[in-house]
């Protein structure tokens, strides 16, 4: 009798997709988190040197608006 798979499992199949939320600010799709509210924020909006977003950033340093 030849080996049957078994469906994946509801755990191994989460683990393979990726969750894609929505930026908090503009509303394009976002992987990435402010460190300091825990809001969604995409990389444009999301600062390089604290990892927040531009709503809490205060850096000198601000990223121009597009």
């Amino acid at each position: 009798m030849p080996y049957q798979f078994e469906p994946a499992t509801r755990d191994e199949k989460a683990m393979n997709d990726t969750v894609t939320f929505v930026c908090n600010i503009c509303g394009e799709p976002s992987t990435e988190i402010c460190v300091h509210c825990t809001k969604d924020t995409c990389a444009n909006h999301r600062c390089e040197k604290c990892e927040r977003c531009s709503d809490c950033c205060q850096c000198e340093f601000r990223r121009t608006q597009d």
